[in-house]
């Protein structure tokens, strides 16, 4: 299960509310999944956005 979630700026708190397709997913190495969310527009000029991938048996990644 990989979980998506988008983060605010250096506090790395949790941005809400946030609407995804999935918030947790099943994908296998090498495999690709396109989704979609919803996020508040206040939140893309206030602080650094970024998005948090996490998941059992992988490594922690932070995107932009």
């Amino acid at each position: 299960m990989v979980g998506l979630h988008f983060m605010k700026g250096e506090t790395n708190t949790p941005l809400g509310p946030q609407l995804l397709d999935d918030n947790y997913i099943s994908i296998l190495p090498g495999d690709k999944q396109t989704l979609h969310a919803l996020i508040p527009t206040d939140a893309l000029s206030s602080e650094e956005l970024h998005l948090s991938i996490t998941g059992w048996n992988v490594k922690p990644l932070k995107l932009f």
